[in-house]
This record gives structure tokens, C-alpha cells and sequence, in this order.
């Protein structure tokens, strides 16, 4: 026998449509990934005239000198994206599906990570893409996502990029309502120490 929450929910005509518009946009990802993935978006190119060496090289020798010499980072950067974006794509995929089976915590529990996590990742990615891979991929301890972090990503991005910055960070990272993390909190931790839910 499969479980479900108990209680009626009723949602509004325009949650359909918005629903729909989700899906949409997941589906729009989706074939942003496949599309990557399917034409070697992760492959790097080497100047040999400027690298004679790497033709020589093999295996971990040749990792060490593409890392050494700051080869490797567009091919990790390009990886990163495609991995973000695959984890964001099936977790944004799953919270909708619970939220048509009418699982509203099951849903908001899933879309915490695509919609805090990852986006995060997103745009401290496209700030500075070095630091970003090294804390990542390469170090044991990567940034924790936390609000004073985040503001201050969110200040240099907006710095960076004037003319196509966005403010949401209240909205996503908010400690009062309407807070996406202070929805997702509250769906997966109903006992919680943290008194703004």
C-alpha cells in the first residue's frame, strides 16, 4: 500500500499554470544539458605551440602539468555547470511530480537543494569560477551556504554585472516569510531549534 500525507489540499487554477511553466522551464534546462553533454562541452583546447610538453606527457603527469599551469579549469568549470545543472534538472523534476501527487513537503524538501544549494554554486560560479572549482572539486570543506555568504557573493555580483542583476536574495535566502529556505526548512525539519520557523 502506497502512503500519502492526509488532509485536502486545494490549489488555486493559476498553481496548474504555474505548474506548467515549471515544467517548461525544467524541460528547457534539460535540453540545455543534453545538448552540452552530447557535444563534448567538457573537452578543452591545448595550444601544443605553447605547451609543447603535453604531447609527452601521460596520465598523472599530465593532470599535474595541466593543473599546474592552470590548464584544467575551463574543462572543470564546463563539468561543474553540467553537473549542477543535471542535479538541478532531476531534483527540480521530482518536487514538481510530489507536487502534482499532492506531497507539498516532499516537494519543497526536494526543491531546497536546486533552489538554494545550486543556485548558489550557479552564480559563485559565474563570479569566480577558480575559487569556486578549488572548493569544490578540489578541496575537502566546500563552502557552506549561509546567509552572510551568500549576501556577500550577491554584493559582488551585482557589482560585477549591474545591467542583468536580479535582487532575490531575501526571497531565496530570507530569515522571515516569503523565504524559499524558510519554506524548504520547515517542510524537513518539523522539530527545529531555529525559531524563525
Amino acid at each position: 500500500m502506497e502512503l500519502h500525507y492526509m488532509g485536502e489540499i486545494t490549489l488555486e487554477p493559476e498553481c496548474a499554470v504555474i505548474m506548467d511553466f515549471c515544467e517548461y522551464c525544467i524541460e528547457i534546462c534539460e535540453e540545455i544539458f543534453n545538448y552540452a553533454n552530447v557535444n563534448s562541452a567538457t573537452s578543452i583546447d591545448i595550444d601544443v605551440k605553447k605547451h609543447p610538453e603535453v604531447p609527452k606527457l601521460k596520465d598523472d603527469a599530465l593532470h599535474d602539468y595541466l593543473y599546474n599551469n592552470g590548464l584544467l579549469y575551463e574543462g572543470y568549470q564546463k563539468k561543474l555547470f553540467l553537473r549542477l545543472l543535471l542535479d538541478f534538472c532531476i531534483y527540480m523534476r521530482k518536487s514538481i511530480e510530489n507536487m502534482k501527487d499532492f506531497n507539498p513537503q516532499v516537494a519543497l524538501t526536494l526543491c531546497r537543494k536546486p533552489l538554494i544549494d545550486n543556485l548558489f554554486y550557479f552564480e559563485k560560479l559565474k563570479y569566480n569560477a577558480k575559487e569556486t572549482i578549488d572548493n569544490i572539486m578540489m578541496d575537502d570543506n566546500p563552502v557552506e551556504v549561509k546567509y552572510n555568504t551568500v549576501k556577500d557573493i550577491n554584493e559582488k555580483i551585482k557589482t560585477k554585472f549591474p545591467d542583468k542583476f536580479i535582487d532575490v536574495l531575501d526571497i531565496r535566502y530570507g530569515k522571515t516569510y516569503p523565504s524559499l529556505k524558510l519554506l524548504c526548512d520547515k517542510a524537513s525539519h518539523i522539530v527545529t531549534l531555529n525559531k524563525e520557523i
